[in-house]
């Protein structure tokens, strides 16, 4: 949500298929533009994993998922730039209930799938 209404990139095309920018500053008007507006970034993630795959890493936990994929393949750990980081607060922070609902029923086998929650952890 940050980066991509901050990013001159992905502000024009945002505007470019009609939404209202000042509508998504904030992550709740964000999440109900995605509900109208349809786009590869905000599909449901099990729609490109297959379900057979044997490790999904994590972006929140990227570094460690990364260690993990070199233990697999026997690669020695190398420390990862980190790149275009936004300035934010906690992701709990964010979510009232009613943009719990909103995204649980958007999101829900990813959700599942990957055991996310809204709880802090």
């Amino acid at each position: 949500w940050k980066h991509f209404t901050s990013h001159p990139g992905h502000i024009k095309q945002l505007k470019s298929s009609g939404i209202n920018i000042n509508k998504c500053k904030d992550f709740s008007g964000f999440v109900e533009m995605t509900k109208t507006l349809h786009n590869h970034h905000w599909q449901p993630q099990t729609l490109f994993v297959p379900a057979d795959v044997n490790y999904i890493g994590k972006l929140e936990r990227f570094q460690e998922g990364f260690n993990n994929v070199c233990d697999m393949i026997k690669h020695k750990h190398v420390q990862l730039p980190m790149v275009n980081k936004t300035q934010h607060e906690h992701y709990t922070t964010y979510y009232t209930d009613r943009l719990i609902q909103v995204v649980s029923e958007m999101y829900d086998e990813d959700l599942t799938r990957f055991k996310y929650t809204f709880t802090d952890s």
